[in-house]
């Protein structure tokens, strides 16, 4: 069996969670997704909220997708 790197979190942005998955995916590659969820992970929606590709398989990566993720998700909410 083939084991790939990933990192996932669960996040509240602007009063909704959502669970941040990174890891590679064979149709985008290195891939960072965010989907609806419980307070405790489970995903409500797999209809993604936003989503990001092409980076490296770091924890340093998966930090600055967070980062950039609230900063999405909260700029969508001032609109």
């Amino acid at each position: 069996m083939i084991s790939f790197k990933s990192f996932r979190d669960v996040l509240e942005v602007n009063g909704n969670c959502y669970l941040l998955d990174m890891r590679y995916t064979a149709d985008h590659g290195n891939e960072c997704m965010a989907f609806p969820c419980s307070s405790t992970g489970d995903v409500t929606s797999w209809l993604e909220a936003w989503a990001k590709d092409g980076m490296e398989l770091t924890e340093e990566e998966f930090k600055k997708c967070k980062r950039e993720f609230v900063e999405y998700m909260k700029g969508k909410a001032e609109k």
